[in-house]
């Protein structure tokens, strides 16, 4: 009976060691289970965290492109409005300089005052017939004189001259073609001392309401009437 005992307690141990290695092993399946979710876990997020890094760099680098993109437009438009501007300064150079050959090149014949004032005399008539009355008038009014290449006229009111000064470049045209000279000028002054020629006459009055009313002139050559 005594010798049963020790075999009863060995037997025990040997169970409690059993139970013993195996709970140990459990536990070590255990961390072994474990250990690959958290590294894996961790291995996800280092992941995320690389394609986060990879598509920030991507958008800096498609803004960068775009920035560039967009500098490179505006230099080639800056660089086109400066190349439009120095063409077209050079053809208004080259227009001016045209202009210039040209002037030099119109005739610049002499001539004396008595051809000055014949041509003048002329072309009032002329005006007349067509109807402008009012600036056959006033180139009635006086006759030039030759100081140069200058007409000097002489009005007695500031009004004369101001049409005439009007249609200067409609005279000036049709005296220079007339005497082959295409540096003649007109110089006109405002003189009360000089004699109005026509003054208050009933030629007068009525170009003073023509002036006022055309429709007197249209009326007045539809009956074929004369003042």
């Amino acid at each position: 009976m005594q010798d049963s005992q020790p075999s009863t307690t060995e037997a025990s141990n040997a169970l409690n060691r059993t139970s013993s290695n195996q709970s140990v092993d459990i536990s070590t399946d255990k961390k072994e289970l474990t250990k690959p979710i958290i590294e894996s876990s961790s291995v996800s997020h280092q992941t995320s965290r690389q394609d986060t890094t990879t598509a920030q760099q991507n958008s800096n680098k498609s803004i960068e492109e775009a920035r560039k993109a967009l500098l490179d437009r505006n230099k080639n438009n800056v660089s086109g409005l400066s190349l439009k501007a120095i063409n077209a300064k050079k053809a208004h150079v080259v227009k001016n300089n045209q202009d210039q050959v040209q002037t030099d090149a119109l005739p610049e014949e002499s001539f004396k005052e008595q051809d000055a004032q014949q041509c003048w005399s002329s072309y009032a008539a002329h005006l007349r017939e067509r109807g402008q009355l009012i600036l056959a008038s006033i180139m009635e009014a006086d006759t030039p004189k030759l100081k140069d290449h200058k007409l000097v006229l002489r009005y007695p009111n500031l009004s004369m001259k101001e049409d005439l000064e009007k249609a200067q470049g409609q005279v000036l045209e049709h005296i220079k073609a007339a005497l082959k000279n295409y540096t003649i000028e007109l110089e006109i002054h405002v003189d009360k001392a000089v004699q109005k020629k026509y003054a208050y006459t009933d030629h007068e009055k009525f170009l003073k309401l023509v002036e006022k009313n055309p429709a007197i002139d249209l009326l007045r050559r539809n009956f074929d009437l004369e003042f």
